[in-house]
């Protein structure tokens, strides 16, 4: 006898859920339609100012924001679907859990894309080393940087390999290899202390440290090495075993 109340009651439940879950899809529709061109407008910044170790070289930032909101509506309204079914109709744990499972579905394309940039960025830093030997090689046997780069890039391996194709094929199309190699640099440039810097002397010093030294045994000598002498005229004054001290550790002393 009960079985028509019953039926009545979750008839009730998923037009209430269908409702909610229609005016969401408009809502996300009208702010997708209304930020289209300021994503646009974003994406091309993006472009002038790299991409290549972000997400959106993957994935475009229109087609991530619809995947982000797609996913959210449909874990959540799941979720709300089956505490329905299981007879949870406390208002406030159904909006909570709804909440905490859209934001949840929200972050997932994002932590799937940023493992996928990670995994690139250590792909081409590990290359970075070998793409240096090569070149040294290759213009040490009498090749010219283009066929040096070319004879390179047979030998690599992914990200590298592409970013080198690239290059290569703009030299081919005409353009200058300086010109084709500086918005590859652009892209892929690490961001590194004296490169944000431009005065001489702060660029000096990691000059004369790098050489036959790695970055990331540099970049603490660099910063501690400023800081006892943060100009020309202050280490040209310094007594040579404090000089030292601060250069020990990085080998060669006779760059000291």
């Amino acid at each position: 006898m009960n079985t028509i109340p019953i039926l009545q009651r979750y008839g009730v439940y998923l037009l209430v859920l269908l409702a909610v879950a229609l005016l969401i899809y408009i809502l996300i529709s009208l702010m997708q339609a209304f930020s289209l061109e300021q994503a646009d407008r974003k994406a091309k910044e993006d472009r002038s100012e790299g991409v290549v170790n972000n997400i959106y070289y993957f994935i475009n930032r229109t087609t991530l924001q619809q995947i982000q909101l797609s996913l959210g509506i449909l874990l959540s309204g799941g979720l709300v679907a089956t505490l329905v079914f299981c007879q949870v109709y406390e208002p406030l744990i159904l909006v909570a859990a709804a909440a905490l499972v859209f934001v949840l579905g929200m972050a997932l394309p994002w932590f799937y894309f940023s493992s996928k940039v990670r995994k690139r960025a250590e792909q081409f830093e590990s290359s970075i080393l070998d793409l240096s030997l090569g070149l040294t090689s290759g213009l040490r046997a009498g090749q010219a940087l283009p066929q040096a780069l070319e004879v390179f890039s047979r030998r690599c391996e992914g990200p590298m390999k592409e970013e080198l194709m690239i290059v290569i094929r703009e030299y081919r199309l005409g353009l200058e290899l300086p010109e084709a190699l500086l918005p590859w640099y652009q892209l892929h440039a690490r961001r590194l202390p004296w490169r944000a810097d431009r005065q001489p002397y702060h660029v000096w010093i990691p000059e004369i440290m790098l050489q036959q030294t790695r970055v990331e045994a540099v970049r603490p000598y660099y910063e501690r090495f400023l800081e006892a002498f943060p100009t020309v005229e202050a280490l040209a004054g310094a007594p040579e075993d404090r000089l030292l001290k601060q250069w020990e550790g990085l080998g060669y002393y006779n760059r000291a």
